[in-house]
């Protein structure tokens, strides 16, 4: 073998470090998509009044959204950052980076709730602070698939 293609070859450790690297994100990538359909049934449409569930979008529909929107989400970025992060050729930084604003924005979840959402935009009606909830919910989650793929 040549001393360019041994320049080229990767290590088994390296090749056992990348998979695993991976492997772990897929499982973080899977608890979140897990975890965060039950959040934002379980935290905020619970204990919601009847009027307010009823006044707002049905929590079916929600999670459909949210699943939805965060795939095309996952999509574009993906392809768009992907290509990106090639030209700029500063590929180790997106992922860096995008890790870093990921796991902020995980932890930002436990801000949002009802009561939370009603304070800061000054709001009394219960079925525009559920519905407002959901919709920062499904954004937020955008926001997060965003800056994950980014990172991915």
């Amino acid at each position: 073998m040549s001393d360019k293609a041994k320049a080229g070859k990767l290590s088994g450790r390296l090749i056992f470090d990348l998979i695993l690297f991976g492997l772990i994100g897929q499982i973080a990538w899977n608890v979140e998509n897990m975890y965060f359909n039950t959040f934002l049934y379980n935290s905020i449409y619970k204990g919601a009044s009847q009027a307010a569930i009823d006044g707002s979008i049905n929590v079916i529909d929600a999670v459909s959204k949210m699943v939805a929107y965060s795939a095309i989400t996952a999509m574009l970025t993906t392809l768009v950052m992907g290509a990106l992060s090639d030209r700029k050729g500063s590929r180790n930084r997106f992922i860096s980076v995008g890790y870093i604003i990921w796991g902020v924005i995980i932890g930002g979840f436990g801000l949002i709730s009802r009561d939370n959402i009603a304070s800061v935009f000054g709001m009394t009606d219960a079925a525009k602070i559920l519905t407002t909830t959901v919709w920062i919910v499904i954004v937020m989650d955008m926001v997060m698939t965003f800056v994950g793929s980014t990172a991915n």
